[in-house]
Protein backbone atom coordinates (compact mmCIF):
# COMPACT_ATOMS: atom_id res chain seq x y z
CA UNK A 1 0.00 0.00 0.00
CA UNK A 2 1.81 3.28 -0.90
CA UNK A 3 0.49 6.89 -0.83
CA UNK A 4 1.24 9.43 -3.36
CA UNK A 5 3.23 12.68 -2.17
CA UNK A 6 0.47 14.82 -2.81
CA UNK A 7 -1.19 12.73 -0.39
CA UNK A 8 1.22 12.46 2.05
CA UNK A 9 1.22 16.46 2.04
CA UNK A 10 -2.01 16.79 2.23
CA UNK A 11 -1.90 14.69 5.45
CA UNK A 12 1.04 16.55 6.67
CA UNK A 13 -1.22 19.86 5.94
CA UNK A 14 -3.90 18.18 7.87
CA UNK A 15 -2.17 16.95 11.22
CA UNK A 16 -0.50 20.66 11.87
CA UNK A 17 -3.87 22.61 11.18
CA UNK A 18 -5.59 20.03 13.66
CA UNK A 19 -2.84 20.64 15.89
CA UNK A 20 -1.62 24.25 15.75
CA UNK A 21 1.14 25.38 14.08
CA UNK A 22 4.97 24.90 15.19
CA UNK A 23 5.46 27.77 18.13
CA UNK A 24 8.29 29.80 18.74
CA UNK A 25 11.60 27.78 19.21
CA UNK A 26 10.26 24.35 17.21
CA UNK A 27 13.89 22.55 15.92
CA UNK A 28 13.98 19.74 13.11
CA UNK A 29 17.25 18.85 14.14
CA UNK A 30 17.02 15.22 15.28
CA UNK A 31 18.80 13.84 18.39
CA UNK A 32 20.03 11.03 18.79
CA UNK A 33 18.58 8.95 21.32
CA UNK A 34 19.41 5.22 22.72
CA UNK A 35 16.92 2.42 20.66
CA UNK A 36 16.04 0.36 23.36
CA UNK A 37 11.89 -0.98 22.92
CA UNK A 38 9.60 -1.85 24.97
CA UNK A 39 7.02 -4.18 23.88
CA UNK A 40 3.62 -2.24 23.17
CA UNK A 41 0.31 -3.23 25.08
CA UNK A 42 -2.54 -4.11 22.81
CA UNK A 43 -5.33 -1.59 22.98
CA UNK A 44 -8.80 -2.89 24.24
CA UNK A 45 -11.36 -3.50 21.55
CA UNK A 46 -14.94 -3.90 23.30
CA UNK A 47 -17.21 -6.22 21.31
CA UNK A 48 -20.21 -4.78 21.49
CA UNK A 49 -22.23 -3.42 18.55
CA UNK A 50 -23.77 0.14 20.30
CA UNK A 51 -23.39 3.42 19.30
CA UNK A 52 -21.06 4.76 22.07
CA UNK A 53 -18.48 1.36 21.56
CA UNK A 54 -14.94 1.83 21.02
CA UNK A 55 -14.63 0.98 17.31
CA UNK A 56 -12.92 -1.80 16.17
CA UNK A 57 -9.46 -1.26 15.75
CA UNK A 58 -6.69 -3.84 13.92
CA UNK A 59 -4.01 -4.81 16.72
CA UNK A 60 -0.05 -3.02 17.71
CA UNK A 61 2.30 -5.08 15.27
CA UNK A 62 3.87 -7.59 17.67
CA UNK A 63 7.33 -6.26 18.60
CA UNK A 64 6.34 -2.32 17.87
CA UNK A 65 9.11 -0.11 19.70
CA UNK A 66 7.37 2.10 22.40
CA UNK A 67 9.25 5.14 23.51
CA UNK A 68 10.33 4.90 26.76
CA UNK A 69 8.52 6.81 29.42
CA UNK A 70 5.61 7.06 27.00
CA UNK A 71 2.41 6.64 28.52
CA UNK A 72 -0.76 4.75 26.29
CA UNK A 73 -3.93 7.28 25.67
CA UNK A 74 -7.38 5.40 27.00
CA UNK A 75 -8.61 3.74 23.40
CA UNK A 76 -12.00 5.23 23.95
CA UNK A 77 -10.88 9.14 23.72
CA UNK A 78 -8.67 8.43 20.64
CA UNK A 79 -9.88 9.24 17.26
CA UNK A 80 -11.29 5.83 14.72
CA UNK A 81 -8.59 6.46 12.99
CA UNK A 82 -5.58 5.66 15.13
CA UNK A 83 -4.78 2.13 16.19
CA UNK A 84 -3.33 3.23 19.22
CA UNK A 85 -1.93 6.68 20.89
CA UNK A 86 0.95 7.28 23.16
CA UNK A 87 2.49 10.95 24.61
CA UNK A 88 5.62 11.70 25.47
CA UNK A 89 8.05 14.15 27.61
CA UNK A 90 10.30 14.93 24.73
CA UNK A 91 10.30 16.93 21.09
CA UNK A 92 9.28 15.60 18.75
CA UNK A 93 12.65 15.35 16.81
CA UNK A 94 13.89 13.70 19.74
CA UNK A 95 10.94 10.96 18.95
CA UNK A 96 11.39 10.90 15.41
CA UNK A 97 14.83 10.33 15.63
CA UNK A 98 13.88 7.46 18.57
CA UNK A 99 11.52 6.09 16.06
CA UNK A 100 14.44 5.89 13.03
CA UNK A 101 16.59 4.04 14.73
CA UNK A 102 14.17 1.57 16.67
CA UNK A 103 11.99 0.42 13.94
CA UNK A 104 14.35 -0.76 11.55
CA UNK A 105 16.06 -2.42 14.91
CA UNK A 106 12.97 -4.39 15.80
CA UNK A 107 12.31 -6.15 12.08
CA UNK A 108 10.03 -2.83 10.40
CA UNK A 109 11.17 -1.27 7.61
CA UNK A 110 11.25 2.54 7.45
CA UNK A 111 9.24 3.15 3.74
CA UNK A 112 9.25 6.77 4.32
CA UNK A 113 10.50 9.88 6.70
CA UNK A 114 8.32 13.04 6.21
CA UNK A 115 10.02 15.58 8.82
CA UNK A 116 9.00 18.67 10.73
CA UNK A 117 9.51 20.80 13.20
CA UNK A 118 5.74 20.25 15.30
CA UNK A 119 4.48 17.56 12.85
CA UNK A 120 6.00 14.64 11.57
CA UNK A 121 5.35 10.79 9.59
CA UNK A 122 7.45 7.88 9.67
CA UNK A 123 5.97 5.13 7.27
CA UNK A 124 6.68 2.16 7.82
CA UNK A 125 5.95 -1.79 6.84
CA UNK A 126 5.53 -4.62 9.57
CA UNK A 127 7.54 -7.75 9.08
CA UNK A 128 4.08 -8.82 7.64
CA UNK A 129 4.24 -6.63 5.15
CA UNK A 130 1.30 -4.19 6.55
CA UNK A 131 1.93 -0.79 5.98
CA UNK A 132 1.87 1.89 9.01
CA UNK A 133 2.14 5.83 9.80
CA UNK A 134 3.29 6.65 12.85
CA UNK A 135 2.10 10.64 12.85
CA UNK A 136 4.52 12.47 15.64
CA UNK A 137 2.63 15.67 16.94
CA UNK A 138 4.27 18.08 18.96
CA UNK A 139 2.00 19.41 22.29
CA UNK A 140 2.50 22.28 24.85
CA UNK A 141 4.82 25.17 25.05
CA UNK A 142 7.48 24.76 22.55
CA UNK A 143 5.94 21.02 21.68
CA UNK A 144 8.15 19.80 24.75
CA UNK A 145 5.74 17.26 24.54
CA UNK A 146 4.65 14.91 21.48
CA UNK A 147 1.72 12.94 20.49
CA UNK A 148 2.70 9.78 18.90
CA UNK A 149 -0.11 8.21 16.79
CA UNK A 150 -0.02 4.70 15.07
CA UNK A 151 -2.62 4.93 12.46
CA UNK A 152 -3.03 3.39 8.74
CA UNK A 153 -1.69 5.28 5.94
CA UNK A 154 -4.62 7.11 4.01
CA UNK A 155 -4.86 7.32 0.35
CA UNK A 156 -4.18 4.72 -2.12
Amino acid sequence: MHRSAAGTIALLIAIVVANGCAGAGATTTPIATPTASIPAQPTATPSSASPSAVPSRPPIPAGMPVMPGAEPADPATIEPRVIAQWTVDAIGPRVYQYYLDALPAAGFAVRGRFPGGNAAIIRFETPEGMTLDLALLGQGEHGRRTRIELVLPEGP
